[in-house]
């Protein structure tokens, strides 16, 4: 899957929301989008992936001048992936 290119926020927040379907794990929670700045940049794929991510506190938001947002498109940084799977891993 596009090797040699960044995993986004919104990659990861899919990824991890399909591997909890697959896991059998509930995935039926949403956070509200709409109180991001961005949340229209997140595509109608990811929309339910990024809103059960936020949702669980598994995908970490970004405080903006404008508010906080979501930043979907944006490369996952270290930090950030470490803190997608320690979120992740405690709901087991």
């Amino acid at each position: 899957y596009r090797p040699g290119q960044p995993v986004t926020r919104g990659d990861i927040a899919l990824w991890v929301f399909r591997y909890a379907e697959y896991r059998g794990i509930d995935t039926r929670e949403r956070g509200i989008l709409y109180q991001y700045t961005d949340y229209r940049s997140v595509g109608d794929f990811a929309a339910d992936a990024v809103s059960w991510c936020i949702a669980k506190g598994i995908l970490p938001t970004v405080s903006t001048a404008d508010g906080p947002s979501i930043q979907p498109s944006k490369p996952l940084s270290r930090i950030d992936m470490a803190q997608v799977l320690m979120q992740y891993l405690s709901m087991m």
